[in-house]
């Protein structure tokens, strides 16, 4: 009988413990008062429908937030194939493979290897190259190697396949460019897009007889071509390009293939 009486004694103190954890679970977790044989808990239904500790563990990482990477300087070249969208799949293909292996091979040339750069960015008809800083690539090199390199290959492949012309635009700028899991982006990726993208540079090329065009960063125009380099001909840069970013117009060169008369 006396634990009988024991044990009577403790069911209201029990009742009272659990009614209040069921209390601080419903406040902590903000859970409405569905039954709990529904197997689900419900709050607020603009937020995501989560168990308890795992919705506010997503809620606080979410609101954490992580700041972005510094960003580092980085050249950045940048080509696309003419008129890619008119080609028929396969076709795109074989010019894919095409500008890819000429593009390697100019990089080769060039003393730029695979270390040297991020990784290729994927265009889908044309490919962004990002090139590290060093000593032993100085700017210079894109516009004396790089640049006249993948001509010259893009020109002779031109000649041994006339059923499968490649005809490029290209673009050059630098300036600090962030990276995140999904890629590289930033002001000066943008830009170098923009001004592979302007109307003057495809118009350019539409009525050019040569394979290639080149489109110049005022960047790059004030810290490389104006000063004439050996290899550089100045003349042969217009700034004929205008493109607009973030409402801000912003100029462009376009290399000719004759300096004025």
């Amino acid at each position: 009988m006396a634990a009988l009486a024991e044990f009577a004694a403790l069911v209201p103190a029990s009742g009272v413990i659990i009614f209040l954890i069921i209390g601080y679970a419903r406040t902590k977790f903000q859970l409405s008062a569905v039954p709990w044989h529904t197997g689900r808990y419900e709050h607020d239904a603009t937020m995501p429908v989560l168990a308890g500790a795992a919705y506010r563990a997503a809620a606080n990482q979410s609101d954490a937030g992580i700041p972005p990477a510094s960003p580092v300087h980085r050249a950045l070249f940048v080509v696309d194939i003419e008129n890619s969208t008119a080609k028929p799949d396969p076709v795109k293909a074989r010019l894919r493979r095409v500008l890819y292996h000429l593009l390697g091979e100019a990089l080769r040339t060039s003393g730029i290897s695979p270390d040297d750069c991020d990784r290729l960015v994927d265009r889908g008809d044309g490919v962004l190259i990002l090139i590290k800083p060093a000593d032993h690539i100085p700017k210079l090199t894109l516009f004396t190697v790089l640049v006249p390199t993948l001509e010259d290959l893009v020109e002779r492949h031109n000649r041994d396949n006339p059923e499968l012309v490649l005809r490029l635009r290209m673009a050059v700028h630098a300036g600090e460019v962030h990276h995140d899991e999904q890629g590289p982006f930033g002001e000066a990726v943008d830009l170098t897009c923009r001004l592979l993208d302007a109307p003057e540079l495809k118009a350019a090329l539409k009525h050019a007889s040569s394979s290639t065009v080149l489109a110049v960063s005022q960047h790059l125009y004030e810290v490389i071509i104006v000063h004439h380099y050996d290899g550089i001909d100045a003349t042969m840069y217009s700034p004929l390009i205008r493109v607009e970013l973030v409402g801000t117009p912003r100029q462009g060169w376009l290399r000719t293939t004759a300096g004025p008369s």
